[in-house]
């Protein structure tokens, strides 16, 4: 009996969204039983950060029902923060293209820390579009394996820790002792396809323009984010405004925050800003009055922070050349009288 293909060229193959892949709201399944291949961007990151290449965290990942995924990313539902899925491929056997894809991406993903959730899904230094263009290159190179296309090409794609795309070089978070440079236009030349050599296109595609009236809202207030009145003094003990320390986000993880006021409750004891991190370290600015990059995040409400030297003393011995690092003893913080 002859061998059923999924495709039966590789031109075939090529026109097909299981190789273009789709922009999450439009994308229908090729096959009803087929699973997903996403990419999600996260939500306390600007939309600017993503669409001007900068070296933002961007998700992948696999599910076999994209809507419910979106829903469960987007609700923060076991991962470290909110994120959306904006891209999609439908592809057969999606635990097998998404191990293809960690494996080829491994140079681009950081190790996955014991109190860190969903991390391995990360990629980091590389922007959304040649990312997309890996991940084509992934699946097409699964499909060949499997079979799923009648060819008798032979690619060969192994885990790069420099990719090359349109001439700007993106270096891995992690290399091997000899390096590997994938070059995504020499790639895709191999087949007479051009790379989306027009980002511009492809953004506007996949970041439709807001045109959404705003919400009604109620009255703003003076700190954003934040409901009820910051203070700058407290009746309790508490850490000095302006300490970095840790807090517990939603997903009962702690990350690095900056204490920027006091509330009037137990739950609002203090008011918190997040800091950027990298690797799990915060970003430094070299600006002496903020000496560490703050986050685009609102501010939050926490009941209790956790001084750094308590939570990680080989992070607390790097930075503690930052006066506000180092916590000192709790006190009550009396009001100012004018």
């Amino acid at each position: 009996m002859e061998r059923q293909y999924l495709f039966n060229s590789t031109e075939e193959f090529f026109k097909s969204p299981v190789w273009e892949g789709e922009r999450f709201y439009d994308a229908k399944p090729f096959r009803p039983w087929f699973g997903w291949i996403y990419i999600s961007l996260f939500d306390h990151i600007p939309v600017e950060d993503y669409k001007n290449a900068k070296d933002a965290p961007i998700k992948i990942g696999r599910s076999s029902n994209i809507d419910r995924r979106n829903k469960e990313l987007f609700s923060n539902a076991g991962d470290q923060k909110a994120s959306s899925i904006v891209y999609v491929w439908s592809v057969p056997l999606s635990v097998r293209f998404e191990n293809d894809l960690k494996a080829l991406m491994t140079a681009y993903i950081l190790p996955k820390r014991t109190d860190e959730k969903g991390a391995t899904e990360i990629v980091w230094g590389i922007p959304l579009i040649p990312l997309i263009s890996m991940v084509q290159l992934s699946i097409l190179k699964t499909c060949l394996h499997m079979r799923y296309i009648k060819s008798d090409m032979d690619f060969t794609l192994r885990p790069p820790d420099t990719i090359k795309e349109q001439g700007v070089v993106y270096p891995g978070k992690r290399r091997y002792m000899v390096p590997h440079e994938l070059d995504i236009d020499e790639t895709f030349a191999q087949f007479n396809l051009k790379e989306p050599d027009d980002p511009i296109t492809v953004k506007e595609y996949i970041f439709v323009q807001d045109k959404r009236i705003p919400l009604e809202t109620g009255p703003t207030h003076t700190v954003p984010g934040v409901e009820g009145e910051v203070l700058t003094h407290s009746d309790v003990k508490v850490y000095k405004i302006g300490t970095y320390a840790y807090a517990e986000y939603t997903d009962k993880l702690l990350y690095l925050c900056k204490i920027v006021g006091y509330g009037k409750t137990k739950d609002q004891r203090y008011a918190i800003r997040w800091l950027v991190t990298s690797a799990g370290k915060p970003v430094r600015t070299g600006n002496p009055q903020e000496p560490l990059e703050l986050s685009a995040d609102p501010q939050e409400w926490k009941g209790k922070v956790v001084p750094i030297a308590t939570q990680n003393k080989k992070l607390y011995n790097e930075f503690k050349d930052i006066d506000q690092v180092t916590a000192g003893a709790k006190v009550i913080v009396k009001k100012l009288r004018i």
